[in-house]
């Protein structure tokens, strides 16, 4: 009989062959005179599982999953686990692996992989993050990277796709450095990166969608579009190049266009998230709410926003009646869509027998006295209140079937907030020596530094206070008063021209009063200008060239608030001419025989 180590080798061989009825029995041989030889026990094990006899080969399997067996050994076993019994046991065993194997790169992306699958992208991302990069192959280390990236582990991503590219410099590698450098706010250097991979792959449709993507960051709207349509012609059933190219004709405001792309791209995949969301903010612009709250609601079903639509354990509410039940309304993005929204909660009156709303801190005792609301509580504080039903506050539009035409039945109209006497009085009192007419001014919104996606639409929405200086000095007989929080009130100079009471502004209930006590408040498209809406104060709003979708398209007036009116950028970027035709109009304004506090001059439409 030849030694165990011959029979082996040759078991391995035919095993290797797909000879399995004779790698079985030379595993066998070799079990027979060596009972625990690791690897033929492993190896037969793999061969019994693949001719279904799962019962014999389980305890092959694990008995072979041992300090000393390769980390190889651990991954074919949990991928057999995950397939007969489910991903905890493969996890455990993974677990087990990492212990005799500490850092092994294959073993953490694997249970990484079956722990974001499951939804824990936080416990995914720690144990992705514990791989050691020292030795890790480019390949593992690229997919240890693409995981970090999806789990939000930017930095940990970019360490591993580093180490991947150190070792060979590849476009889909180049591609996912440039997406972290995006996300971080360096749409150059990202740039950059994209065009060293299209350099090495020229036509690579990846690459030639990231561009496009890229130079729409950077404001580059024209050279956006070319590129949006060389990425089409690489790949026309690229669902994502038709969504980039619809992207960029909606900043560029073609409309018809840019729904066209987002409906092609919807033939390719029918779903995809962004295509849908996007759909739904061109169909919104245009006024068809029916359809755009509808295709709205897939914003909860875009990469990376999961955290931001907690179901709190509780079903999704659908808008059927529910007498005597408790619905669990969540606040979500900026408080400028709190305010705008909230109003719809009166129709839960009757349908729903409580209404609790979680909104931003900020808010809590502005909105507190709506009687609309039996509760209202900061998000994410300590204890998440008992409720039936979970709802975004953004869904309510959808929920209600909410159309141009239902909004006045539908929701409360401004005026709906209160303001309390102390706070009124507070501004009362340090307003009483300032003349009329009173003229707020907010000419920036949060910049949110964190969030680049957002940060880029502040940066086309926001001025410099500089910029304003010229309105200022074209009216010396209106008092000016600064409604601005946050980092831009840092521009203004020390003889600013205007009274500045930021410091003051602890809440937006304090806020509230202030504005108030204003016969016109100019503002950028920021929480301000909700604010000063839903007190029926009359509003002039700075509108940046691809206006928020809430605006509708150019229209110089909002169904949402009576007494706004719109100014918009005719040209992206340029915020002189608008600036120009508010002087014109605040002096026409100012000289009407009417009340200024109408904001409603002569003649204007």
């Amino acid at each position: 009989m030849p030694p165990s180590s011959a029979l082996l080798a040759r078991a391995l061989a035919d095993h290797r062959a797909g000879r399995l009825t004779a790698a079985e029995a030379g595993y066998r041989q070799v079990l027979a005179s060596q009972p625990t030889d690791l690897v033929a026990r492993h190896h037969l094990g793999l061969v019994l599982f693949a001719g279904g006899q799962q019962a014999a080969a389980w305890p092959l399997l694990q008995d072979s999953c041992t300090a000393d067996a390769p980390a190889d050994y651990f991954l074919n076993v949990a991928h057999l686990l995950s397939q007969a019994q489910g991903p905890e046991p493969a996890i455990s065993l993974l677990r087990d692996g990492l212990r005799a194997h500490p850092g092994q790169a294959e073993l953490s992306l694997r249970g990484a992989e079956i722990l974001l699958a499951l939804g824990r992208a936080g416990e995914a991302a720690e144990l992705a993050a514990a791989a050691s990069l020292a030795a890790c192959p480019a390949t593992v280390a690229h997919n240890l990277a693409v995981l970090l990236y999806r789990c939000g582990s930017d930095q940990a991503a970019l360490a591993a796709v580093d180490r991947a590219l150190h070792q060979a410099p590849t476009p889909p590698g180049l591609n996912l450095k440039a997406a972290l450098l995006r996300r971080a706010g360096d749409c150059h250097g990202a740039l950059t990166l994209v065009e060293q991979a299209l350099a090495l792959r020229p036509g690579d449709p990846e690459s030639l969608r990231n561009r496009a993507a890229l130079l729409r960051d950077l404001q580059q709207l024209p050279q956006a579009l070319a590129a949006s349509e060389q990425a089409l012609q690489a790949d026309r059933h690229s669902a994502t190049a038709w969504n980039t190219c619809g992207t960029v004709l909606l900043d560029l405001r073609q409309l018809a266009d840019a729904e066209f792309c987002f409906r092609q791209a919807l033939a390719v995949d029918q779903n995809h998230p962004a295509a849908h969301f996007n759909l739904g903010l061109a169909r919104l612009t245009l006024g068809d709410w029916h359809e755009g709250f509808a295709e709205y609601e897939w914003r909860t079903r875009q990469e990376g926003v999961a955290s931001v639509y907690p179901d709190f354990g509780r079903p999704r509410w659908d808008g059927r009646p529910a007498p005597g039940q408790t619905l669990l309304l969540v606040a979500e993005q900026g408080h400028g869509d709190t305010l705008q929204f909230i109003r719809l909660a009166r129709h839960l009156q009757g349908r729903v027998g409580r209404v609790v709303l979680l909104a931003q801190p900020a808010l809590v005792r502005l909105l507190a006295p709506l009687p609309w609301l039996d509760a209202v509580l900061p998000l994410h504080g300590p204890d998440t209140p008992q409720a039936d039903w979970v709802l975004p506050l953004l869904s309510l539009p959808a929920v209600l079937g909410l159309t141009p035409e239902k909004l006045p039945q539908l929701a409360a109209q401004p005026p709906f907030l209160t303001i309390s006497t102390v706070d009124r009085e507070f501004w009362q009192k340090r307003l009483a020596a300032l003349p009329r007419p009173r003229v707020g001014l907010v000419w920036a919104g949060d910049p949110r530094p964190n969030d680049p996606a957002s940060n880029r639409i502040d940066a086309r929405r926001s001025l410099h206070f500089s910029q304003l200086q010229p309105l200022l000095a074209a009216h010396p007989q209106i008092a000016f008063v600064s409604l601005q929080k946050g980092s831009a009130c840092a521009q203004l100079p020390a003889a600013g021209g205007l009274a500045d009471w930021s410091d003051e502004f602890t809440d937006f209930a304090r806020t509230a009063a202030l504005v108030e006590q204003l016969d016109l408040i100019i503002s950028v498209d920021t929480a301000i200008a909700h604010l000063a809406g839903a007190l029926a104060r009359p509003t002039w709003i700075l509108s940046r060239f691809d206006a928020c979708w809430r605006w509708l398209d150019q229209r110089s007036d909002s169904p949402w608030y009576p007494q706004m009116r719109l100014f918009h950028q005719a040209q992206s970027g340029e915020w002189a001419p608008v600036l120009a035709q508010v002087s014109k109009e605040l002096e026409r304004w100012r000289q009407d025989d009417r009340d200024p506090a109408s904001g409603n001059p002569q003649g204007a439409s």
